[in-house]
């Protein structure tokens, strides 16, 4: 029995003293409830002892309906009266599924069930995105099958509550329009709260069970990323939630209707949060699944937090007719959308991209068979993406370019010429089978490619024009060689870029759209510049192996004096290419000069005259904002000044540019009182504090244009040198160098190995000698070698032991065949210790810096920075251990009345409704005393209960006999006799002597007890 209900008959007396009302409010409430003892309770149909339980439990109620119906409360209107008559009726109803059936701890108990499989699941998907580990993949659906399991036992109860609402709001309304009790539109908001409960339920069962099982589930989570995956599991987590809360909406009752309220706007709150992160994280608007996320929070914030505060029921009636089948029909349509477009492709898949790539395999299939179904299948490829027409492109240009084709500029023009106005088709089936043969490939993109595979890529297009053709392929051969000539190579460029850019300009018309246009025309003007530079030039010496050193004519011979130009090196930018040239005099002992030369030759007199956009609209003020440059000297130093004014010199000894955006500079660096240190940095590491610079640098290795990770090379070198930087694995043209920075020291001069991959696939071994102030490149010689390998240093023919092509994989197969040589350097203890001494890395190890601590820091709390999708785990997992101790608290209060009331048997029930009775008729009584009436107009309702008085004595000594049969019977006589009659108006006028109605039901009370021990019983019947 609801305890607010319980609290409303024992204030009775409160609004008994009111007024007595006449007529046909009696005449409806006997000829209801007589309908009720004496056809639904027949004693001829139930066993006595039954029927004396069953109507026990309808005195209460109808003592409660007397006082809503006899005696209304003068503080409540007219309508909130009437609409607490008819849920007593349904109560009724209600009552008995829940209290007799048990259907109240069951629903309490597999809300509990529910929430601590959700918290262990919710523990687990926390851990995962903290730690950012895969979960295994029982750990991931076996919970999602049992969870699915208890959402269908969940909703058993809310259904029985929306059966029985619907009856008894029907019966109700029935009996009060027909004695003419007027309706209110608050009546209707019970309804309507009950069905948006119900939809809310089944909306988030259609979805859960979709997404459970879709037909993709057993491959879905190798294929999707952590967070992306963790993301979607919160969504579906997020679903589930809402049905565990909806179902525990019955078990709270409205005493609880706050704490309610309060875990669905928590809930309301993080399903806001995570559509927001994923609109705004994924830039998609209009998708499906986040529309009918964003109609749930609606409809939760509405229902949940404003139904019972709102006086106004009009406006949640209307929201709720009008959204409830808005959100019905949405999830519907998207699902059978969804499931519609993506059939076509074999699979389900959950991951967007995987998807596309699905899409793009059919679409290029298709071109075979028939031109006007790729035409269709393009369309509905668009649809998917959610785009709008007039950026068709855009979606090609991003999906496919970058994930399929190495040569994405190249993928552009030709998308372009295929897919052109008005989706027609005009490409040639070869050029479909070369993008399907590049499709299968693993490919990395463009800017991880080094000039020999994007020629070998632009080999492969078959341009219409053969002379382009051939002077592509004349160009590849010639780049292949292994001492290509210059000349020759720097003459194919100029033809071949001439040719690509008449063949640009006419595709400009056809990509409008494209707002990189002018990226693709950067690899014709690249060519151009390479040959303006070179076209010319002289070879000094000779050519190093594995890499071209060049002389620029014009700067060399006005600065001949100096002897020998140790490189050029090319910055592209977006309109110039420039080159850093450094310049050492005939012995090779000092940098006597590094400036900077224009494409046109013209050197610049400083380092940079002003501020130049390099790459795209990156600018230079970015690398040179805290940085001043010196005279031109022995060779150019950068200054970094940090706050505290701790300068590090830096000397840019040669810079390294790939082909898209990724720029490197090899620089010298000298901190204060510490010697010369060497390192690559790309102008994202300098946008720090500059104290912290390097450690930063260290600590945070990077991809360098091949793709290969930095340790790759580890397993080559040997434990007993100390690694000051972990390897770098640098790409220029086609040529692969590692550079490896290993102290040795001899006669007080540190030497650094420079490996040099070259294009037959051999490691060339270079020494970097430098002191304080010299830096100097020399060939290492073998015998250098052999004496190095006698030291544990490395040897070009240790190093790999067959001829196989170089790559990650044969990296990683030669480092088990050498690792009895050359053992793994632990990379990660020495860059710990690194980071620790960031100031003295090679001289001394022990001193500790400011910067480096606080470097540590910083990298400690970017690690353990919670996210937004941990946020709303945390606030779920909040809401879930509230809601467990609200459940168990229920249980556990469940299971010790259940305990109690079972061990007394039919008695049990019959003394606890008794008693409640009892309490109710005294406080009519009380009510009855100090009723304004007289007594005269009492008169008519008097009833000499004399009878029932004579009849106690016969049932105590009954019961002492045969108390279990003998009693029931005897007391189902008395009520039957004595009792049922007062609701039947056939015969005459009759009345309550409340004296002798609360005398009897005490005294027989008062005999159970003693008959079962004095078996304490709980006043407040909650």
């Amino acid at each position: 029995m609801p305890a607010a209900w319980t609290k409303e008959i024992f204030n009775t007396y409160e609004i008994l003293s009111q007024s007595l009302q006449s007529g046909q409010y009696k005449k409806f409430f006997f000829k209801l409830f007589a309908k009720h003892f004496k056809q639904k309770y027949s004693l001829n149909t139930k066993s006595k002892s039954q029927a004396v339980y069953e109507i026990s439990v309808n005195i209460v109620l109808a003592l409660q309906a007397i006082r809503l119906m006899w005696y209304p409360d003068s503080s409540l209107s007219e309508w909130e009266s009437y609409r607490s008559i008819w849920k007593v009726l349904g109560y009724i109803s209600y009552d008995s599924i829940c209290a007799e059936s048990g259907l109240m701890s069951y629903c309490r108990l597999t809300t509990f069930i529910l929430l601590a499989i959700e918290f262990v699941f919710l523990l687990l998907l926390g851990f995962s995105t903290y730690t950012n580990k895969k979960l295994p993949y029982f750990v991931t659906f076996l919970p999602k099958i049992i969870l699915f399991i208890f959402t269908i036992v969940g909703i058993i109860p809310s259904f029985m509550l929306l059966i029985v609402t619907l009856k008894y709001y029907i019966i109700g309304s029935t009996y009060i329009r027909e004695y003419g009790i007027r309706i209110e539109p608050n009546e209707i908001n019970e309804i309507s709260t009950t069905l948006s409960i119900f939809s809310l339920i089944l909306l988030c069962f259609i979805l859960m069970s979709y997404e459970i099982f879709s037909c993709d589930m057993k491959h879905s989570h190798h294929k999707k990323n952590i967070k992306s995956r963790s993301s979607s599991e919160l969504d579906l987590q997020i679903k589930l939630f809402y049905i565990i809360l909806c179902t525990s909406y019955i078990s709270f009752g409205s005493e609880h209707i706050i704490l309610h309220q309060i875990l669905m706007f928590l809930l309301s709150l993080c399903l806001a949060i995570k559509s927001i992160f994923i609109l705004q994280y994924y830039n998609v608007v209009g998708n499906w699944i986040q529309s009918c996320n964003m109609m749930i929070i609606a409809t939760a914030l509405f229902i949940f937090l404003f139904g019972e505060v709102l006086d106004n029921s009009e406006i949640i009636l209307i929201f709720n007719i009008i959204l409830q089948p808005i959100v019905i029909y949405f999830t519907i349509k998207f699902v059978i959308y969804r499931h519609k477009i993506l059939k076509e492709s074999h699979e389900i898949p959950r991951n967007q991209f995987e998807f596309e790539r699905k899409y793009r395999h059919l679409l290029i299939d298709k071109f075979r068979e028939d031109k006007i179904e790729t035409l269709n299948l393009f369309k509905k490829y668009w649809k998917m993406s959610q785009f709008k027409k007039n950026k068709i492109f855009a979606v090609w240009e991003f999906n496919f370019c970058n994930s399929i084709v190495k040569n994405e500029r190249l993928a552009r023009v030709k998308l372009s010429k295929i897919f052109k106005a008005k989706y027609s088709f005009e490409g040639d089936i070869q050029e479909w089978k070369i993008f399907n043969k590049l499709e299968s490939k693993k490919c990395q993109q463009f800017s991880d490619v080094n000039f020999l595979e994007f020629l070998q890529e632009f080999r492969m297009i078959k341009f219409k024009d053969e002379k382009l053709c051939n002077t592509i392929v004349d160009l590849h051969n010639e780049f292949s060689l292994r001492k290509p000539n210059i000349s020759k190579l720097m003459h194919l460029a100029i033809k071949a870029a001439n040719k690509i850019n008449k063949i640009t300009e006419g595709y400009k018309k056809l990509i409008e759209i494209h707002k990189n246009i002018e990226a693709y025309e950067h690899y014709s003007s690249f060519l151009e510049n390479i040959a303006g530079n070179i076209e010319e030039a002289s070879l000094i010496n000779k050519k190093k192996d594995g890499l071209n050193f060049y002389s620029q004519r014009n700067e060399y011979q006005s600065l001949e004096n100096y002897g020998k130009t140790i490189g050029v090196m090319l910055i592209s930018c977006s309109e110039e290419s420039f080159g850093i040239i450094s310049y050492i005099n005939e012995t090779g002992a000092q940098i006597l000069k590094t400036s900077l030369i224009n494409a046109n030759g013209t050197p610049f007199t400083t380092f940079i005259p002003s501020p130049f956009d390099v790459l795209h609209g990156k600018s230079m003020k970015i690398f040179l904002q805290d940085c001043i440059t010196t005279e031109i000297c022995s060779h150019k130093s950068l200054f970094f000044k940090s706050n505290s004014g701790f300068l590090i010199e830096c000397n840019i000894m040669i810079k390294l540019t790939t082909f898209h955006n990724n720029s490197y500079f090899l620089v010298s660096f000298k901190p204060v009182s510490s010697k010369r240190q060497i390192a690559l940095l790309s102008p994202e590491n300098i946008i720090l504090n500059h104290s912290e610079l390097f450690c930063y640098f260290i600590n945070n290795p990077i991809k360098i244009a091949s793709g290969k990770p930095l340790s790759d090379i580890a397993p080559y070198l040997n434990t007993n040198r100390m690694l000051n930087y972990e390897p770098l694995i640098l790409n220029f043209f086609s040529k692969e160098i590692a550079f490896v920075h290993i102290q040795k020291t001899i006669r007080n001069t540190r030497f650094c190995y420079l490996l040099v991959i070259n294009d037959e696939k051999e490691i060339k071994q270079w020494k970097l000698k430098e002191d304080e102030n010299q830096l100097e490149f020399y060939e290492h010689s073998q015998n250098e070698a052999k004496n190095d390998q006698s030291n544990g240093f490395l040897s070009p023919k240790n190093v790999f032991s067959t001829n196989a092509p170089f790559s990650p994989k044969n990296f990683e197969k030669e480092a088990v065949l050498t690792t009895n040589k050359f053992p793994n350097i632990d990379c990660d203890k020495k860059i710990e210790s690194q980071i620790e001494n960031p100031s003295k890395l090679s001289s001394s190890r022990n001193s500790n810096s400011k910067g480096s601590n606080q470097a540590k820091r910083l990298l400690l709390q970017s690690k353990r920075k919670i996210s937004v999708l941990q946020w709303v785990l945390f606030i779920m997992m909040i809401s879930v251990i509230i809601t467990m101790i609200a459940m168990l608290a229920y249980i556990i209060s469940d299971v010790s009345r259940t305990s109690r009331m079972s061990s007394l048997g039919h008695l049990g029930n019959l003394l606890y409704y008794l008693e409640a009775a009892t309490e109710s008729i005294r406080t009519l009584d009380k009510a009855s005393k100090n009723s304004i009436y007289t007594t005269a107009q009492m008169e008519g309702f008097a009833l000499d209960f004399s009878n029932i008085l004579d009849e106690i004595d016969i049932i105590r000594d009954s019961i002492l006999a045969d108390f279990e049969l003998w009693t029931y019977c005897k007391a189902s006589e008395i009520i039957d006799d004595q009792i049922v009659p007062l609701w039947n108006f056939d015969s005459g006028k009759p009345a309550i002597d409340y004296d002798n109605l609360y005398n009897f039901i005490s005294r027989f009370i008062d005999t159970g007890k003693k008959v079962l021990g004095k078996v304490p019983l709980k006043q407040d019947f909650t």
